[in-house]
């Protein structure tokens, strides 16, 4: 049986992982399982392989229009030269003034070191600043999957940028999320440069307390649109303001976003927009509220908001008739107290953890390197090929449907029988039509087991 069991780990190893047609593969794959239903973290695997690509291309463009995701996705990274990537002007005062705390905490696995160089918190924004080596300044990055969790919870939203730069791929994630003064905060990766491992930081943090709060309230009102104005924080790193805004039905191509003034006219650095929209169809407007975060100004500044939106022919258009002019130093200065914080308890549905144990359980079985594979849904596959399958191995829908990791043409389809036994069957897409090569059967957890660990977990 050891024998055998050794011959089946080779044949999976013989599987080749051309770069080009991997990425090729992966498209179509995820493609075809658009329509299969969403996942915890099986969604969360394919909304982190866009993210950092999408931060960086925003950032290229210079755009507002920046929406909070999570990094991981396989590419070429262009070099930038900064202490913290994606230095933006409220980064660059706070380390002017050395507010920013320097880390440089390394942790090393599968050969592979992280450092955590500096973080950075004020009442606008936690910013976390790393750095990994790289081979050499063109070198592929590949997939990275972090975490963050503040006391064991996670913010609501957060985002990622990175660069290489001297050999390195130094990296950023920040969050604008309400958070306590002080908390741990721990940093999670576990996949780098396509490695599956475990990367895990703990940091105690405390807030900047320089700030300036004021309740605003201010409104202006135009045939049929509304500017609101909640309220205002300055700090270090930036300005954070609370808006409101209310406009007639616009065209899905449009979104809205801010800019800033000073009272000289120059415009001010516009870092993140975060707005959510909703329609009212009986009022028959949109209404758009959220945060917008700017260039730091100081308590006695004038400052010009105005309303912007990107029409349907991608133009920037201003609201000229929602234009709003702040005097801060008539504003009154409030105390802060964060009563209500950005952070949630995520727990995986029970479904999603067995998927992701037996995944695991089977990979330590073959002793195969998950980064190597693209996780997927058996309708990942074309549909004929899913059919026999599923026929063949008499398979009713039950708690945990077949998983499929794909590398290029090739890939193993995992499948848990109710007894525990892990059925596993590497396939191979032959003129473009997939077909069995090989299967074993594995002695593995049972479901049962598997309910009562997560449920003691949970």
């Amino acid at each position: 049986m050891n024998s055998e069991k050794k011959q089946f780990q080779q044949r999976v190893e013989q599987i080749d992982i051309p770069e080009e047609k991997l990425t090729t593969a992966i498209n179509e794959a995820m493609k075809k399982g658009e329509k299969a239903k969403s996942k915890f973290q099986r969604a969360k695997r394919y909304i982190y392989s866009f993210a950092i690509a999408v931060v960086l291309l925003l950032a290229i463009m210079g755009s507002g229009f920046i929406s909070p995701a999570m990094a991981n996705m396989l590419t070429h990274i262009p070099i930038i030269g900064s202490v913290f990537v994606h230095e933006d002007v409220g980064l660059k005062e706070a380390l002017e003034k050395g507010l920013v705390f320097p880390v440089n905490q390394t942790i090393v696995d599968k050969d592979i070191p992280i450092t955590i160089t500096n973080v950075y918190y004020d009442q606008s924004r936690l910013v976390i600043g790393y750095e990994i080596p790289l081979d050499d300044e063109g070198a592929e990055v590949g997939i990275l999957n972090y975490n963050i969790t503040i006391n064991g919870l996670t913010p609501l939203s957060s985002q990622s940028t990175g660069a290489a730069e001297d050999n390195k791929f130094k990296g950023l994630i920040q969050t604008s999320s309400t958070l306590p003064d002080s908390f741990t905060l721990q940093v999670s990766f576990n996949k780098v440069f396509n490695t599956m491992g475990n990367w895990d930081f703990t940091i105690p943090v405390f807030v900047n307390d320089d700030y300036e709060y004021y309740l605003v309230h201010s409104t202006i009102e135009d045939e049929g649109y509304e500017f609101h104005m909640e309220e205002m924080i300055l700090t270090p790193s930036g300005t954070k303001i609370t808006v409101n805004v209310h406009t007639p039905f616009a065209r899905k191509e449009e979104e809205l976003s801010f800019s800033i003034y000073g009272e000289n006219g120059k415009k001010l650095e516009l870092i993140e927009t975060k707005l959510q929209k909703e329609r009212d169809s009986k009022s028959g407007i949109e209404i758009w509220s959220g945060t917008v975060f700017f260039a730091p100004i100081k308590k006695d500044d004038k400052i010009t908001i105005v309303p912007v939106y990107l029409s349907a022919n991608k133009k920037l258009v201003e609201l000229n008739r929602l234009s709003m002019n702040i005097d801060i130093a008539e504003l009154e200065n409030k105390i802060l107290t964060n009563d209500i914080l950005d952070l949630v308890h995520i727990i995986p549905d029970m479904r999603t953890y067995m998927e992701d144990k037996i995944v695991e359980e089977v990979a330590e079985q073959l002793q195969i390197e998950l980064g190597e594979y693209l996780i997927a849904e058996l309708s990942a596959l074309d549909t004929k090929f899913s059919i026999e399958y599923q026929k063949k191995q008499r398979l009713v829908h039950g708690m945990v449907e077949p998983i499929a990791l794909l590398k290029d043409s090739s890939g193993i389809i995992i499948y848990k029988k109710s007894s525990g036994e892990n059925v596993v069957t590497v396939i191979e897409n032959i003129n473009n039509e997939w077909v069995i090569v090989e299967e074993k059967t594995f002695k593995g957890i049972s479901f049962n087991d598997l309910e009562e660990t997560y449920n003691n977990e949970f």
